[in-house]
């Protein structure tokens, strides 16, 4: 894969001409494959859990053979570990060098901490095996509700220096432009790259344990507001946790223990 810092975030991308069997995997009850197209990160959380925010979520994408549907794979990212993600760290390092070769400001990389031999799968940052899942959409223009989205149920835990490197690469990367050595995020005044959660729609969330691709529990959800501005108040009171979404916000019950 290859990795790469675009203006709004950190990406990592196919070569045109691979020829290695990419991963995927299958929707259960969809019995649709899906095979992963790319991965990024969004700084602040495109998705809440019992109405908690997180400091960034990392998106795999997959998409069906027709390219008419996708499926999301992703993981809220926060910065609580007192000691560095080993996992992450290599991503890390590789999003470093890709920001040192189109960076026109001041980029100080140490390159032996770059290693074309170290293995740059996505699949290792995700920390647990339970997923909420649901149909939804795109995060991004044009917003098309054409994805399946899983959702770890349990972040992944990165120190605060990398989390400050990682906001540093997505924030501050410059590129020529115009003649003029320019920050290239889209990035909001406070940081973000993501689009805010929005109200319910009458949807449903499932549990799933990807280890049995069977659904832990379901339920519908509540109907919220049709407005499509975020307003709390608007969105489910259900005592059950709760999930928002880019494209929805999202109440569920999962019975008994959490897996």
């Amino acid at each position: 894969m290859i990795p790469l810092v675009t203006n709004n975030g950190v990406n990592l991308v196919y070569k045109d001409d691979v020829t290695c069997e990419k991963p995927n995997f299958l929707i259960p009850g969809i019995e649709e494959t899906y095979t992963h197209y790319n991965a990024h990160i969004h700084l602040s959380s495109e998705h809440t859990i019992d109405g908690l925010y997180y400091a960034a979520e990392m998106h795999m994408v997959h998409l069906r053979a027709d390219g008419q549907r996708a499926a999301v794979v992703g993981t809220m990212i926060e910065p609580d570990r007192v000691t560095d993600n080993p996992v992450f760290e290599i991503f890390l390092n590789y999003w470093k060098k890709a920001r040192k070769d189109v960076d026109c400001g001041e980029c100080d990389v140490d390159t032996s901490l770059f290693s074309t031999t170290e293995d740059m799968h996505p699949y290792k940052m995700l920390e647990t095996n339970s997923f909420f899942h649901y149909d939804g959409g795109l995060t991004t223009p044009p917003c098309s509700e054409i994805v399946w989205w899983n959702l770890a149920a349990e972040p992944m835990s990165v120190s605060v220096r990398q989390f400050a490197e990682l906001s540093d690469i997505i924030l501050n990367t410059k590129t020529m432009q115009k003649g003029e050595c320019k920050k290239i995020t889209v990035a909001s005044k406070s940081g973000s790259t993501s689009r805010p959660p929005q109200p319910l729609f009458g949807r449903s969330v499932d549990k799933i344990c990807p280890t049995t691709m069977e659904p832990h529990s379901h339920t519908d959800i509540m109907e919220g507001s049709h407005s499509h501005d975020h307003d709390d108040d608007e969105e489910s009171a259900a005592s059950a946790t709760t999930m928002a979404v880019g494209a929805l916000s999202l109440a569920a019950v999962v019975a008994g223990q959490m897996i």
